[in-house]
């Protein structure tokens, strides 16, 4: 088949643009029957607690699909070796998230959700008292199942039919907060639109 620029050109009508997508925070990735169980899941983790603009995907302005790569080892017999599959492994997951809301008590409830959620994973709960926070516990980890959630991020091309029509989606297990990132303040950017960087840890992704 020669090539051919005019039809190159009638294709482009179906590439697809990196920024058509969301990244949405879908839950607690692991569900428990019983909810005193020590393992389970805090309110403001769960679905109806969590900002809608975050679990909706609509702050999400940035994220990177991370590498996934394969850990080998040299088998060795006649000649050059060869490499042996032994695992899969996978990067962190960067996401940029706009600081904003109608109000302030919006504005704030972006950034402290990631914030508290990275509290309760070192222990660091509120009590309520005039110390603010449990000394019995303190930066005591939660529990690995309490604390994990289930993301997916969402690509879309310019002729989805909406936000269920996806032209690719890729899933996110058990997936936590790392390291939110530092947020640099200045005089100088009175015109620039603050965000935040969080780098998420999982356990695995895969296109579903």
């Amino acid at each position: 088949m020669s090539f051919s620029v005019d039809k190159m050109i009638s294709q482009a009508q179906y590439y697809t643009s990196a920024g058509r997508f969301l990244f949405r925070l879908l839950g607690p990735a692991v569900s428990h029957s019983d909810p005193h169980h020590d393992g389970g899941t805090p309110d403001f983790l769960k679905v109806p607690n969590i900002p809608r603009s975050i679990a909706d995907g609509i702050l999400c302005h940035q994220v990177t699909l991370p590498a996934r790569g394969i850990t080998t080892q040299d088998e060795y017999r006649h000649g050059p070796p060869r490499k042996i599959a032994t695992q899969v492994n996978f990067g962190d997951l960067d996401a940029s998230f706009y600081w904003m809301g109608a109000n302030k008590e919006q504005g704030k409830n972006v950034h402290k959700f990631f914030n508290d959620w990275h509290n309760y994973i070192v222990g660091r709960v509120p009590d309520g008292t005039a110390g603010g926070y449990d000394q019995s516990s303190f930066y005591g980890p939660a529990y690995y199942d309490s604390y994990i959630m289930t993301a997916d991020l969402r690509v879309y091309s310019p002729n989805s039919a909406g936000t269920e029509d996806p032209m690719a989606t890729f899933k996110f297990f058990e997936l936590y907060p790392l390291t939110l990132n530092p947020i640099q303040f200045s005089w100088d950017g009175t015109d620039t639109v603050l965000s935040f960087n969080i780098s998420f840890t999982f356990r695995a992704w895969e296109s579903v």
